[in-house]
Order: structure tokens, then sequence, then C-alpha cells
């Protein structure tokens, strides 16, 4: 492999993990998201919204760790 090649298959690696990430920080918001209408339903208890609130903020806190990750992977 020469130096043409290896440096365009650390690129598509370099890519394909920033594509992941993206991928699982789009999806950590769409679990927010879903959360967030269901807590928004009238016909949520204090008790259901309480527990809502909390996925949540586990959800952030794994969001936050996503984009922490995303922010160590250098070009």
């Amino acid at each position: 492999m020469n130096a043409n090649e290896l440096f365009l298959q650390e690129q598509l690696e370099w890519t394909k993990k920033r594509m992941a990430l993206y991928d699982a920080i789009e999806n950590k918001l769409r679990e927010m998201r879903e959360i967030a209408e269901e807590a928004a339903d009238n016909r949520a208890t204090d008790a259901d919204r309480l527990h809502l609130q909390q996925q949540i903020e586990e959800k952030q806190t794994e969001l936050e760790e996503l984009q922490s990750e995303l922010e160590t992977i250098v070009h």
C-alpha cells in the first residue's frame, strides 16, 4: 500500500468513525424528543413526568459522552 492509499484508508476510517458517532447522536436526540413529547402529554401524572425527566437526564449524559468522543477524533 503506497502513501496515498494509506492516507485515503485513514481518511475513510476517520469518516466512518465520525459518521457512526453522528448517527448515535441523532438517535439519542430522537429518543430525547420522544421522551419530551410523552412528558408533554396532558394525561401524564407527576410521577410519570418525574420518571421521564430522569430518562431525559440520562440521555443528556449519554449525549454529552458521545459529543466528547466526537471531539477527540482529530482530523
